[in-house]
């Protein structure tokens, strides 16, 4: 054997990692001793893993933050605002969350084995509404522990056209507010644009989903969402352009 293989044997490797270990709790020893401070109290763990595992129990104890949501209606400039958000630090983005969506309301079954909600709606036997909520807080709730332990803030931006815009009335379940208030602390504003410019560009994009597609109709639902939102700070995206920062 060479003395390069003798470097590498399994006692030698374990010799080598007790040694390094020794030196460092040998320089935090002198660091403490110098700075007049004890190595341990009642309060500090003595060994340096006691400390790293106390730090790890410290960081499960971290309460999750409050889940931000973003609510607005297609084609209002919701998209540009979310991107400026999602380049923010520390900051997870969501986009065009709804837990109750029919879009595609029709049509052959979507490829999609990741997404478990929608596996259930087109099962043999279908899934509740309550189902389907407690599936949506459940995964939320994971989402936004982890995204806190990470040092990010969770920011869900909804999908208020497939509750508000589709069909021939508005969805009579939940919206995404009210669902995510239900069993999270919530932090929520609304983003507006003039109502035309947004109706005139749904129909260049062939979103008019609702009906009838005309703009009574569009200014009748926007009042809807406007008033289930009352509560909520408004950002006009006509202001917003003028002034992202």
């Amino acid at each position: 054997m060479t003395n390069r293989d003798a470097l590498y044997t399994p006692n030698a490797i374990a010799e080598k990692l007790v040694a390094t270990v020794d030196e460092a709790l040998d320089l935090l020893k002198e660091s403490t001793y110098n700075s007049q401070a004890p190595l341990s109290s009642p309060d500090t763990p003595a060994s340096l893993l006691e400390q790293c595992l106390q730090l790890c129990a410290q960081v499960e104890a971290v309460e999750p933050a409050p889940v931000r949501t973003i609510h607005h209606f297609a084609c209002t400039g919701g998209t540009l605002i979310a991107k400026c958000i999602a380049a923010m630090p520390n900051t997870q983005v969501i986009s065009e969350v709804e837990p109750f969506s029919l879009i595609p309301t029709s049509g052959e079954p979507l490829f999609a084995p990741t997404d478990i909600i929608t596996l259930l709606r087109q099962s043999s036997r279908g899934a509740s509404l309550q189902l389907i909520e407690s599936l949506f807080l459940n995964n939320l709730n994971l989402i936004n522990q982890d995204t806190t332990k990470r040092g990010q803030r969770l920011v869900l931006r909804d999908h208020a056209h497939s509750h508000y815009c589709t069909g021939r009335r508005v969805s009579k379940s939940r919206n995404l507010r009210q669902t995510v208030s239900s069993a999270f602390s919530a932090l929520s504003i609304v983003t507006v644009r003039h109502p035309l410019d947004s109706y005139l560009s749904l129909k260049v994009n062939d979103w008019m989903h609702f009906l009838p597609a005309e703009l009574d109709e569009y200014c009748a639902r926007y009042l809807r969402f406007l008033r289930d939102h009352s509560d909520l700070p408004v950002i006009k995206y006509e202001e917003f352009v003028e002034a992202p920062l």
